[in-house]
């Protein structure tokens, strides 16, 4: 699948489109934009997603971002699916200062992916 980097941030960005579902309640929401993050260990979802989701929280782990300061953030287990890929179980922190996914290596290390800045195009299989 190929993507044209998110213009609506500077700078532009790769971003793609994915699904998230619980096994749980069959829930499922659609085209949800998420970033490739490739610093971040785990995937993190938006709480309004997981709320939209009916996600009920699993567990919980100590997180620190980019500022360095360590918290603790819920985690959930949902089924994520990128557009042509085959769906994947995944353990998720919830964000609630992010207004998109964050795709990390969790995640990515599971798909080969190319990064073309120059042409601001991803491709992902």
């Amino acid at each position: 699948m190929r993507y044209r980097y998110n213009q609506q941030v500077s700078p532009p960005a790769p971003f793609i489109h994915v699904s998230l579902g619980l096994a749980e309640n069959g829930v499922t929401l659609e085209n949800l934009p998420a970033q490739l993050d490739t610093a971040a260990d785990l995937t993190a979802v938006p709480a309004n997603v997981l709320q939209d989701l009916g996600a009920v929280a699993l567990d919980s782990m100590k997180v620190a971002g980019f500022d360095g300061i360590l918290r603790t953030a819920p985690t959930y287990v949902v089924r994520l699916a990128i557009r042509g890929c085959e769906p994947v179980t995944v353990e998720v922190i919830k964000t609630p200062d992010e207004s998109f996914i964050l795709l990390g290596r969790d995640v990515l290390n599971q798909y080969r992916i190319i990064l073309d800045g120059p042409q601001q195009t991803l491709e992902i299989e």
